[in-house]
This record gives C-alpha cells, structure tokens and sequence, in this order.
C-alpha cells in the first residue's frame, strides 16, 4: 500500500513587497490627527502622544460635554455611549440598546455624527442614513442645532 506524500506547507509566511511599491516616495507621513474647523480652514491639531494642542484656544474634548446640563440631552447621550468601551457596547447591543442617533449643522449644512474620538473631536458624515464611516473630523464647538432625529 502506497503513502502518499504530505507536502509541508509553513504556517506564515511574510508577504513580499512588490519594487514598484518600495520605491515610489512618500510625499509628507500624517504625523498625529487632525480636526478640521467648519467655520474656519485652518487645522486644529489635536493632541496624540508627541503633539499637543496648539492652535485652539477654546477646544473642549468630548467628554467635557457629556456631564454638562446646558448641552442639549440628545448630544450627552451620544457622548456618553461613543466614549463608553467597546466591551459595554457590544453588551448594550447584546440587550437591545442601539447607538443613539445625533444630527447636527456644520458649516450651514446638516451632518451626521457618527463617532467620538479619545482624542476630543467628533466624526460627521453628509449621509444621514450611515451609521457609521465619517467624512469629516471636528471639534464639537463647530457644531450646532443637535437633534436626535433627522427632521430638524
């Protein structure tokens, strides 16, 4: 009777990189993150492990805005959840609690707030059915008239 023959496959093995790939330059690396201003085109760099925040005066992270009673309700709730570990919203999905929905105007025009980030500014999208994936990044001061529903 006859064997046959097991051929040893390694269990990883590394991708190459093609030569066209490694050559071609990098024009300038994103060094940190970056939150655009509505109102205003210059750049607000926030703060990441090397960098702080510089050009804003008056920045407030996000979380500053969940415990405040004079923001509008529907925008702490938002806050509250985003910020909250994944863990407790994955449990909170588990039991039926859904990401609460937050629209708001940005530069005269009407966006869906889709993420808070650690780093203090919030992610808007111009589709306001998307639940998540942003277009945009800002501080949550650019933003105004917050509602919980899109008619507004």
């Amino acid at each position: 009777m006859k064997h046959s023959r097991i051929k040893k496959v390694p269990r990883y093995k590394k991708p190459q990189q093609s030569k066209k790939t490694s050559e071609q330059p990098i024009e300038k690396p994103l060094e940190g993150v970056y939150a655009y201003s509505c109102s205003e085109p210059t750049q607000v760099q926030l703060a990441t492990a090397n960098t702080f925040i510089e050009d804003a005066e008056d920045f407030r992270h996000c979380d500053d805005y969940i415990d405040d009673e004079s923001q509008p309700l529907c925008l702490r709730r938002f806050l509250r959840y985003s910020r909250w570990p994944a863990v407790y919203q994955f449990r909170a999905e588990g039991l039926g609690i859904k990401k609460p929905p937050l629209f708001a105007d940005c530069g005269g025009e009407r966006y869906r707030v889709v993420m808070a980030s650690r780093f203090g500014d919030v992610g808007i999208t111009k589709n306001l059915e998307a639940e998540s994936g942003y277009s945009r990044r800002v501080v949550v001061a650019d933003l105004s008239n917050f509602s919980a529903e899109l008619a507004k």
